[in-house]
């Protein structure tokens, strides 16, 4: 039995037994369900439609060269200075810490 076949077995099924409605005295879960219920399917088409739109830019962006990404991610040494980048400042840093 394919998925399909299945899936519409099991709305029938449920239909003729009567499970695909709600039973009296339980309206205010119900209302509680549906609001809950569209506001996930609105979430979802919202979803949708940003993966749909990311897909768009991605496909119109730039193709950037591997080469051009090293060195536009690569700090220049003025960038480093400040920081501890230096393995002396480190020491330093760490046997300051240690109480040394």
């Amino acid at each position: 039995m394919s998925m399909i076949n299945a899936r519409e077995y099991i709305r029938s099924r449920a239909k003729s037994l009567g499970l695909s409605e709600w039973k009296d005295g339980f309206e205010e879960q119900r209302t509680k369900w549906e609001h809950d219920y569209a506001a996930a399917q609105a979430r979802w088409e919202a979803h949708k439609v940003q993966v749909a739109r990311m897909n768009a830019e991605a496909e119109a962006a730039p193709v950037v060269a591997s080469d051009d990404v090293a060195a536009s991610t690569a700090p220049a040494d003025e960038d480093r200075a400040g920081t501890l980048a230096d393995d002396e400042q480190l020491a330093a840093l760490r046997a300051k810490l240690a109480g040394e």
